[in-house]
C-alpha cells in the first residue's frame, strides 16, 4: 500500500481504500480524463529565438549522466539537446530556446547550474522552466532554487519521480 500511496502522491492522483472485515479490501485511484494529444513534429530548425515545444536541454558535467538522461528523455518522446557547460549547450541549441532545462547544480570549476541559467536568461531574454538536480541537500541550495522559481529534484534521481515532475512542468 505504501508504494501505491507514494506513486499516487507523485502523480497527484487521489487514492481511496475501503476494507471489509473478513471479506477483503478495495483500492481505487482517480485518474483525470483528458483528450488525446496530437503529436506534432518538433521545430528544431535552428532559427534564432524559435521555441520548440518538446525540446529539453540537459546540462551536467558528467558525460555518463548526459548520455543516460538523453536516452531516457528520448525514449519518452522528447527531443533532447545536451551539454556539459554553458558554451557547449548554447552551441548544441543552435539558436533554439528549449521548453525546459534540466541542469545539475554543481558543475565544473565552481560554476553552478544557477549561474548557467542566469547566462541563458540573458541570451534568451525570457524565463524558461528549469529543473535543478542536486545531491546537495542543504537549506541554502534549496532556498536559492526556490527563490528563482525552479524545481528541485534530489539525487539519486528516480525515473518515476523525474517523469512525474517533467510531465507537470511540460503541461
Amino acid at each position: 500500500m505504501s508504494i501505491v500511496q507514494r506513486l499516487c502522491q507523485l502523480l497527484e492522483h487521489p487514492i481511496q481504500a475501503r476494507s471489509w472485515h473478513g471479506q477483503g479490501s478495495c483500492f481505487s485511484v482517480a485518474i483525470p480524463v483528458t483528450e488525446a494529444r496530437q503529436e506534432s513534429p518538433v521545430d528544431n530548425t535552428g532559427h534564432a529565438g524559435s521555441h520548440s515545444s518538446g525540446l529539453v536541454l540537459c546540462i551536467d558535467n558528467e558525460q555518463q549522466i548526459i548520455d543516460g538522461m538523453g536516452h531516457l528523455l528520448s525514449d519518452w518522446g522528447y527531443t533532447v539537446v545536451t551539454g556539459n557547460s554553458f558554451n557547449r549547450a548554447r552551441q548544441s541549441l543552435d539558436g533554439c530556446i528549449p521548453a525546459l532545462v534540466i541542469i545539475d547544480y554543481h558543475l565544473d570549476q565552481g560554476v553552478t547550474g544557477l549561474d548557467v541559467m542566469a547566462a541563458f536568461r540573458e541570451v534568451w531574454q525570457q524565463d524558461v522552466p528549469c529543473m535543478v538536480i542536486t545531491a546537495d541537500y542543504t537549506d541554502d541550495v534549496k532556498q536559492k532554487i526556490d527563490t528563482l522559481g525552479y524545481q528541485l529534484l534530489r539525487k539519486p534521481v528516480k525515473p518515476m519521480a523525474l517523469r512525474a515532475l517533467l510531465n507537470r512542468m511540460m503541461a
